[in-house]
C-alpha cells in the first residue's frame, strides 16, 4: 500500500507466509534531501520546462527518484522519465530536468514531449531519496522498461527484486514534494 507511513531512519521489515511458502524483505527510510530550488522556464506561450537545483551532501550515498503528477492528465503520481538516479555522477550542485512521466500520463494517453509542461496547469513534484537496495530494483526496473518501448529492441534484462521468496520490491522513500504552476 502506498498509505502506510514510517519514519525517517527506521527499518520495515516485510514477512510473509501463506500456503507453506515464505516472502520476505527489508528497506529504510532515508532522511529527504530537498531541492535548493524549481522553477518553470517558457519554451513557448504555452510549454515549460522545469528544473531543480539539487546541493546533494558531500560524503554521502545517496540514490533518488522522481514522481510528477500534472493538473487534468495524471490521476496519480507517475515516475519521472529518467528520474532514477545516484550522485555518483553529478555535480554539486546539480541542476535537474523534471520530465513527465515515461512520456506516457496515467490516463494513458501518450505525451508527444516528456519534457515539456503545459501552462496554467499544476505540477506537483516528489523528490525521494530510497536506499540502494531500492534504487538496484528501480533502476534495473526503468531499464527494462525503457528499452520495452523501443520496436527494434527486446528486453532480456530482468529486474533486481529486493523481496526473497516472491518477485516484488518493498522501498520506503524519504520524500520532498514541490508544486507549481508554469507560467504563474
Amino acid at each position: 500500500t502506498n498509505r502506510m507511513r514510517g519514519k525517517v531512519g527506521k527499518k520495515y521489515s516485510l514477512l510473509v507466509e501463506y500456503n507453506g511458502k515464505t516472502a520476505a524483505a527489508e528497506t529504510t527510510i532515508p532522511a529527504p534531501v530537498p531541492f535548493t530550488s524549481v522553477a518553470a522556464e517558457a519554451v513557448s506561450d504555452s510549454l515549460y520546462t522545469i528544473k531543480a537545483l539539487l546541493d546533494d551532501p558531500e560524503g554521502e550515498e545517496n540514490w533518488y527518484r522522481l514522481f510528477v503528477k500534472v493538473q487534468g492528465r495524471d490521476s496519480t503520481f507517475v515516475p519521472s522519465f529518467l528520474g532514477c538516479f545516484s550522485d555518483e555522477n553529478i555535480a554539486r550542485p546539480a541542476e535537474i530536468g523534471i520530465m513527465c512521466g515515461n512520456g506516457i500520463s496515467s490516463q494513458g494517453s501518450w505525451t508527444w514531449n516528456p519534457a515539456m509542461f503545459p501552462a496554467g496547469k499544476k505540477v506537483r513534484i516528489r523528490f525521494c531519496t530510497m536506499d540502494r537496495t531500492s534504487f538496484c530494483f528501480w533502476n534495473s526496473f526503468d531499464k527494462v522498461a525503457h528499452l520495452s518501448m523501443v520496436l527494434f529492441f527486446t528486453s532480456t534484462y530482468n529486474p533486481e527484486y529486493n523481496v526473497s521468496g516472491a518477485l516484488g520490491y518493498w522501498c520506503g522513500y524519504g520524500l520532498s514534494e514541490y508544486s507549481l504552476t508554469p507560467g504563474e
